[in-house]
């Protein structure tokens, strides 16, 4: 009876399960807390924007009148000096200076571009290291216009045969090109039929292609 008695008196006591929780959530800070966390502090740079060039219009070939201007800040918002800024611009396009640009008092690193000779949506990014990575790229947007008219080229309709006094299956079709050969919309084209036969309309506009 002894024996038993003892056996029941030495067995482990239940420890409640809300002592443990304080200790739980103690290691739990101490881990997130500190040097692990990768995560800009005041003064240091935690974001990069374009404040001037973004969406700006001009001529396929020629310099911007102002420059492109990236600024880094803290997170605060506050600029941040002494950082690298590098400038990539797409093929055929200038940027100057060509390496990279240091921020000054104000946080802003500033490039002239030269548009390159194909019109559409040109885009420049300015990249600084940055934590986090996702904040490290601005983008600026430029549409690049076509220069004038150079001359025409036949996209369409050419050597085709029907009998005589009807019309052709396809209709004819020339794009307006200027010399780096974009095409340029708004231009008048005047058609005419040489050596009999008629065309309609007799004048027509280029479209945006």
């Amino acid at each position: 009876m002894n024996a038993m008695g003892m056996a029941r008196t030495d067995s482990p006591r239940s420890v409640p399960l809300l002592s443990a929780v304080p200790l739980f959530v103690t290691l739990l800070v101490a881990a997130c807390g500190g040097d692990d966390l990768l995560l800009p502090r005041d003064g240091e740079p935690a974001r990069i924007a374009a404040v001037q060039g973004d969406n700006v219009r001009a001529t396929v070939g020629q310099p911007l009148t102002d420059s492109l201007v990236a600024q880094v800040t803290d997170p605060a918002g506050r600029p941040v000096p002494g950082v690298e800024v590098t400038f990539v611009a797409p093929a055929g396009a200038v940027i100057d200076p060509a390496v990279p640009v240091p921020t000054d008092a104000q946080g802003n690193a500033a490039v002239h571009y030269t548009l390159s000779t194909t019109a559409g949506d040109q885009m420049v990014e300015a990249r600084a290291e940055i934590v986090p990575e996702s904040n490290a790229v601005a983008t600026f947007h430029v549409a690049a216009d076509p220069e004038s008219p150079e001359s025409l080229t036949i996209a369409g309709g050419d050597r085709q045969s029907a009998e005589v006094s009807t019309v052709l299956p396809d209709s004819l079709t020339v794009i307006a090109v200027d010399r780096y050969g974009n095409g340029v919309p708004g231009v008048e084209v005047a058609w005419e039929a040489d050596g009999g036969g008629a065309v309609s309309p007799e004048t027509v506009m280029t479209g945006s292609d």
